[in-house]
């Protein structure tokens, strides 16, 4: 067979595939997603952990997928006082909707993948919802939404609900405190 031909039929198969669904994936293997995309190799294995140990940081994983969304998981400091956030900007690129996460990786492991999962929750809050295409849409969704904790930090029940669980279920799976 032709190269060309090689190239459509291999085109021909990837396009027939369907999306991986959750029920199909092995408990304890994790994910590999391309709508959150870890910017370091160690925030890449605190993903990796978190959705192998807490069902529903993975379920954020795969809602995100879902989405047209791209989230860039950064590591480095929050231009506001706190560990990790989600940054208010909204970037088109193409017809994806890219949002960044920033963590502060100075805490111990079990904390960062929570505090992951908890803006990741955020992003999902922002990509669920197709109407917000702008960094202005997603400052009145938060404004809106949101409950202003100190200055310049919104933050919703349902993001702080998430981070608790992941917590608890990472500290119930057996991790141990750092996985460095």
């Amino acid at each position: 067979m032709p190269i060309a031909g090689w190239i459509l039929s291999g085109l021909g198969v990837l396009m027939s595939a369907t999306p991986l669904a959750a029920s199909n994936v092995p408990e304890g293997i994790p994910l590999r997603v391309t709508g959150v995309r870890p910017t370091t190799s160690r925030l890449g294995a605190l993903i990796d952990e978190a959705t192998a140990r807490s069902p529903t940081f993975k379920s954020l994983i795969i809602a995100l997928e879902g989405t047209d969304g791209m989230v860039f998981v950064e590591d480095r400091k929050c231009p506001r006082p706190v560990p990790a956030c989600l940054i208010w900007q909204l970037t088109l690129a193409g017809p994806y909707r890219v949002l960044f996460v920033v963590i502060d990786t100075h805490r111990p492991d079990i904390h960062l993948m929570a505090s992951i999962g908890h803006e990741l929750h955020h992003a999902l809050e922002i990509l669920g919802d197709p109407s917000i295409r702008t960094t202005r849409a997603l400052m009145r969704f938060y404004l809106r939404e949101g409950t202003k904790v100190q200055p310049l930090v919104v933050e919703t029940a349902a993001a702080q609900a998430a981070g608790d669980t992941i917590l608890r279920e990472i500290q119930q799976s057996g991790l141990r405190q750092n996985i460095r």
